[in-house]
C-alpha cells in the first residue's frame, strides 16, 4: 500500500484494549506500519486500528483510516522519511566505495566519504530545508549524492552553499516531473495494493 510517497503494510491483530463506558474492552484490529522506502525496510512509524473503533471491516474504512492518520503526521513524517533516506544513502555510498571501488585510493576516497559525512550531518541539521523541497529530494533515487555531486563547497560558506544546492537539486525535479502530485498519480494511484519483497520487520517503534 503506498499514500503520499510512504509505504504501509499492515497485519490483523488481537487484544487491542480499547476505552468503553465501563472501562475498556479487547478488539480485533489492524496493525500498520509505515516505512519510508518501497523495500519494507527502513521503518518510520506504526499504528494500529481496531474494529468498531477507528476502522470497521471493510477496505474502505481502512484506507480512510490511514489516509487521515498520514495526513495527521504528514510533516512531521516526512522529515523523518528525508532523514532516514539520507542516513542510508550515506551509508550505501561509505559501503559502496569502500567495497566495491576496483581502484581503491585510500587518501582520495577517504576525503570523498569525510565530504559525504560532512554533507549528511549538515543537511539533516537544515531548519531551512522546505517541506516541498523534501517532498521531491525522497524521490530520487540518491539524494544525498545526487546533492552531493552538484554541490562544490567553500568551508568558509558551507551552509549557505549546501542549502542553495538543495534547493536548486530540488527545483531540478520539479522541472522535470511537475507537480508532486502528478508524479505520484504517474506512477500509481494515491493507495493501492504493493506487497514488499521481503517479510517487513515487526519490531515496534
Amino acid at each position: 500500500m503506498k499514500y503520499r510517497g510512504f509505504y504501509i503494510d499492515e497485519t490483523e491483530t488481537t487484544d487491542v484494549l480499547r476505552p468503553t463506558e465501563t472501562g475498556s474492552e479487547k478488539c480485533d484490529g489492524i496493525w500498520f506500519r509505515l516505512y519510508a522506502d518501497s523495500d519494507y525496510v527502513i521503518q518510520i512509524d506504526d499504528f494500529i486500528g481496531a474494529y468498531g473503533h477507528e476502522i470497521e471491516n471493510s477496505e474502505e474504512s481502512v484506507e480512510q483510516f490511514v489516509k487521515g492518520y498520514i495526513d495527521q503526521y504528514y510533516a512531521e513524517y516526512k522529515k523523518q522519511q528525508f532523514r532516514l533516506l539520507l542516513e542510508k544513502d550515506y551509508k550505501d555510498f561509505v559501503y559502496d566505495v569502500k567495497q566495491f571501488s576496483e581502484d581503491f585510493d585510500i587518501i582520495d576516497d577517504a576525503e570523498q566519504i569525510a565530504n559525504m559525512k560532512k554533507a549528511y550531518e549538515n543537511i539533516k541539521n537544515l531548519d531551512s530545508v522546505s517541506l516541498e523541497d523534501m517532498e521531491y529530494l525522497v524521490t530520487i533515487r540518491r539524494p544525498l549524492e545526487t546533492i552531493c555531486n552538484s554541490f562544490s563547497a567553500d568551508d568558509n560558506q558551507f551552509v549557505k552553499e549546501f542549502s542553495e544546492c538543495i534547493k536548486e537539486v530540488a527545483q531540478e525535479k520539479r522541472c522535470n516531473y511537475g507537480m508532486i502530485e502528478e508524479y505520484e498519480n504517474a506512477e500509481e494511484k494515491d493507495i493501492t495494493e504493493d506487497e514488499p519483497t521481503e517479510s517487513a520487520g515487526m519490531t515496534m517503534m
